[in-house]
């Protein structure tokens, strides 16, 4: 029986099997008037034809989420762990060992099903803790926190986040946080969040009548599962330079720019307000001078925004940059040391308006000598020693390093005066660019000769440091779980001394 094209009536019920308000009719696929079915092109659906019918509509987003969020100061069980005050932690607190070693447990009271589990927790660089998830006792997941994230402090710069996937929990189970403490760094723990992600059907069927005659059929479709991810690459001067080996040189005064490649490497688009990038400005304890870098536009998009719809869209690279004014990297530091601190053998104590703190130390006898250890840290110093050079005799002076003799002199100076006064009083530059360690032992030696008793004051420690600009960018999406970083620096030419 053929059936009048009229008569056909194709009706799809949107995905909505009790509601016809959103019902559809598609439309014929015609070629040339008729339908591409119609072989004899009568307009009738006659015995054997297969006619097309077609509808293009919007794919719904079909994928339901529920996330559970657990501070870790809530865990109903503390032990070796405390809570601690934190600006920056979600809820304001955080829980932090005062142990080697401890654990935070809790119990987990949403719905069984499978989870994604996001821990938040803070990877200082004062050393290498290690953390553990686990579920009813049984280790899930074990890490260190071994990140550099320039910074010793739990702060922003240093919060992170670490996701084990597709875990099955059920209700009533025991959830544990385990750390162990190294080198200071108290194995930080801020929150747990579980992330259950139900994917969704849509489920449409068709359905078709003629003169009293009917069929239907099903179709559908789901979501791919949504996996957001984002990265950030930085460039200083346009070299992606990740450490002081590689970073450039740059001198004071000039300008510097810094650029910043933002990837969408996940499947999620970001509208652009989402998308937040900010430099610490190589002050990673400081947020009162960090800046956000502006997007390197062309017309009014960036210059990575392919579609021009001011959204990072899967794939896209973004790029933002900032001009900034080379830093003077360089730093000196003086460490004097008073004679009068040392230890002495065979020298003692005497005061005098003209020294150094009003005091300098003199031989008792033919020879002696003063010294201390060295609490400054290990570098490169300039030796500058202070002593008062008489006229009443031809003393001798040396300084030593963990008893070797670094230098050696004669008190020959004619100063005008055979007491030890402001006329008298000079120094020596014993040593240039001596490495000195913590710990060594520093020596002062004299011998008295006539009435000239070796006096000394102080010993003057200068040491000069080039310096690193180093700064982190980071990249953050949404409410921050969403993150990523990376670092760059400059360093200044080396000083050329004419």
């Amino acid at each position: 029986m053929a059936f009048a094209a009229a008569d056909v009536i194709v009706t799809d019920d949107n995905g909505t099997a009790d509601d016809s308000n959103d019902d559809f009719n598609p439309e014929q696929v015609l070629d040339g008037g008729f339908n591409v079915g119609d072989v004899n092109q009568n307009n009738f659906l006659d015995v054997g034809e297969t006619w097309k019918y077609s509808a293009t509509d919007t794919v719904q987003e079909l994928l339901t989420s529920e996330t559970i969020h657990i501070e870790a100061e809530d865990f109903y069980e503390l032990h070796g762990y405390e809570i601690e005050y934190n600006d920056f932690a979600s809820g304001h607190e955080l829980i932090r060992l005062y142990d080697h070693q401890g654990f935070a447990s809790t119990t987990f009271h949403g719905e069984t099903g499978v989870y994604d589990v996001v821990i938040g927790y803070y990877d200082e660089n004062d050393g290498h803790a290690e953390g553990k998830f686990k579920i009813n006792g049984h280790v899930v997941d074990s890490w260190t926190f071994d990140q550099d994230l320039g910074s010793r402090l739990p702060n922003e710069h240093t919060f992170v986040t670490r996701t084990i996937e597709h875990i099955s929990l059920e209700n009533g189970d025991e959830i544990t946080l385990k750390g162990i403490e190294d080198n200071y760094e108290f194995a930080r723990f801020d929150y747990i969040k579980l992330v259950n992600k139900g994917g969704d059907i849509y489920e449409n069927v068709g359905t078709v009548e003629a003169d009293g005659v009917s069929d239907s059929d099903t179709s559908g479709y789901v979501n791919p599962t949504p996996e957001p991810d984002i990265s950030i690459e930085k460039f200083v001067e346009g070299i992606d330079a990740n450490s002081p080996d590689e970073y450039p040189e740059l001198t004071p005064g000039a300008d510097v720019t810094f650029t910043y490649h933002v990837s969408n490497t996940g499947n999620v688009p970001f509208d652009a307000d989402e998308v937040i990038v900010t430099d610490d400005n190589g002050t990673p304890d400081d947020t009162d001078d960090d800046f956000n870098p502006d997007q390197v536009l062309d017309g009014e998009f960036n210059v990575g925004d392919v579609n021009g719809n001011n959204v990072l869209d899967a794939g896209e690279t973004w790029k933002y940059a900032k001009t900034l004014t080379v830093e003077d990297l360089s730093t000196s530091e003086t460490i004097r040391l008073e004679a009068e601190e040392f230890h002495l053998y065979n020298y003692s104590v005497e005061h005098n308006n003209d020294a150094s703190a009003d005091e300098l130390i003199r031989i008792n006898g033919h020879q002696g000598h003063a010294s201390i250890s060295f609490h400054g840290e290990t570098g490169e110093y300039d030796v500058l020693i202070g002593y008062f050079d008489e006229n009443d005799g031809h003393a001798e002076g040396e300084f030593k390093v963990n008893g070797h003799t670094i230098d050696h002199w004669i008190f020959d100076e004619h100063l005008g005066s055979h007491l030890p006064n402001a006329h008298t009083a000079t120094t020596r530059t014993a040593a240039e660019h001596l490495t000195i360690e913590t710990g060594d032992v520093l020596t002062l030696k004299g011998y008295e000769d006539g009435y000239e008793f070796a006096r000394f004051d102080y010993i003057e420690l200068s040491s000069k440091s080039d310096g690193i600009y180093e700064n982190v960018a980071t990249v953050e999406v949404g409410d921050g779980d969403l993150f990523s970083s990376d670092i760059s620096g400059y360093i200044n030419p080396e000083t050329t001394v004419v």
